[in-house]
């Protein structure tokens, strides 16, 4: 899964089309949930992933413009049935968040794109909290690190994820 992550990731200056970027990143999703989340479910652990199907809504559905509906349904087998009980999304704006961590990455073909599509992917983020109230909580993150983990801690334990 990992690896390819890996290759839609590394930016080689070519670009990669948002349909083919969705199928990709489903296909790592699809691995990753065979190999670890499913087994990890079924024997009664807690699992914490720090990016799932949510990102490919913000990315892929909102920022690539390709429709909540396409993405899901591109998703759907990969998804084995299961959805986050919990989707934490750490809120810092993108240029804020940019700038916090010294600039994009230049081997990062996402963290290369433009200001337009980081506020779309934002703001994908913020339609998804709309969207699943139920389900998607928003952590102001700025403050330090520890206040931020602090916030977490206290939200996983008020939703009884953790004691």
């Amino acid at each position: 899964a990992e690896k390819i992550r890996e290759l839609i990731l590394f930016y080689d200056g070519e670009s990669v089309s948002p349909l083919a970027e969705a199928y990709l990143y489903a296909a790592a999703r699809a691995q990753h949930m065979q190999k670890l989340i499913k087994p990890a479910l079924e024997s009664g652990k807690l699992v914490i992933c720090d990016r799932f199907i949510d990102s490919s809504f913000a990315y892929q559905a909102y920022a690539r413009n390709l429709g909540f509906e396409r993405v899901s349904k591109i998703n759907e087998e990969a998804l084995s049935g299961i959805m986050p009980d919990l989707t934490v999304f750490l809120d810092i704006p993108p240029e804020k968040s940019f700038s916090r961590k010294g600039g994009a990455d230049k081997h990062d073909r996402l963290e290369m794109e433009n200001k337009s599509f980081h506020e779309a992917v934002y703001n994908g983020f913020k339609i998804l909290e709309k969207k699943f109230p139920e389900r998607f909580v928003s952590v102001d993150v700025s403050g330090t690190k520890y206040e931020t983990h602090a916030k977490i801690i206290e939200i996983l334990t008020a939703k009884g994820i953790i004691d």
